[in-house]
């Protein structure tokens, strides 16, 4: 266990864990909520898309404010079916959510695992490759009546080749939790920047990402752009 691991569990292990949370993950595309095989979501005048699928990983998952909470923990998040992490954390003031959209490199090195990490979830590449970071799956449209299959599987843990993105988000006002309280706090995906955020990605003239590499890379350069939190918690 290294030095900095031990002080994160040393600090852990004298904290109460006394209050609830619930992150709750909505995904969104042309201001509103996606529905699973809706062909009319636009990534431009002359591409549309529909999304059949939408899977991704969450871990690191800290909140900072007059105490640090940190959950080392892997969570896959499914459009339709399990979008929600639920926590009990120190009561106490936050000022911020940051979690890492990804893997520590180490799971990715260890095989195949159990829970959100079993290969039955659809997620698992080889022991050379990892894991899928992020899957998005469905199909695509041009103006010109082209279309076809959109298969967008990122992932990519080796030096040259890692995606995984540390996201931090500031709360709209602290997040305040007295002991015993129950909160849900919304975390919104806009899957408009995943198409157009510092980079610009085309499911028409890109539609099928499905190794580690440069165009995973790049469009991992979004990732940190999707994500936001709604309202106040």
């Amino acid at each position: 266990m290294t030095l900095l691991l031990s002080i994160v569990c040393s600090c852990m292990q004298a904290q109460v864990f006394d209050a609830n949370v619930v992150l709750d993950f909505e995904h969104v595309s042309n201001n509103k909520a996606i529905i699973k095989n809706d062909s009319t979501l636009k990534v431009a005048p002359d591409e549309r898309y529909l999304v059949s699928k939408l899977k991704y990983y969450i871990s690191q998952i800290c909140f900072k404010g007059e105490k640090v909470f940190i959950d080392p923990t892997p969570y896959l998040i499914e459009d339709g079916r399990n979008q929600q992490i639920r926590l009990t954390i120190p009561s106490g003031r936050y000022e911020r959510l940051a979690f890492m959209l990804g893997l520590d490199s180490l799971l990715h090195c260890s095989g195949a695992q159990s829970g959100d990490l079993d290969p039955l979830n659809d997620m698992f590449w080889t022991w050379n490759n990892g894991y899928v970071i992020f899957k998005l799956e469905g199909k695509y449209f041009s103006s010109g009546g082209r279309s076809g299959k959109l298969e967008h599987h990122l992932g990519g843990y080796r030096e040259d080749q890692k995606i995984s993105q540390a996201i931090e988000l500031k709360f709209p006002e602290p997040l305040i939790l007295a002991k015993g309280e129950n909160k849900k706090i919304k975390v919104i995906l806009d899957l408009d920047k995943y198409w157009s955020g510092k980079e610009v990605v085309s499911p028409v003239h890109e539609p099928v990402i499905t190794k580690p590499g440069k165009n995973a890379v790049r469009i991992s350069g979004n990732f940190s752009e999707m994500f936001y939190l709604k309202d106040k918690p």
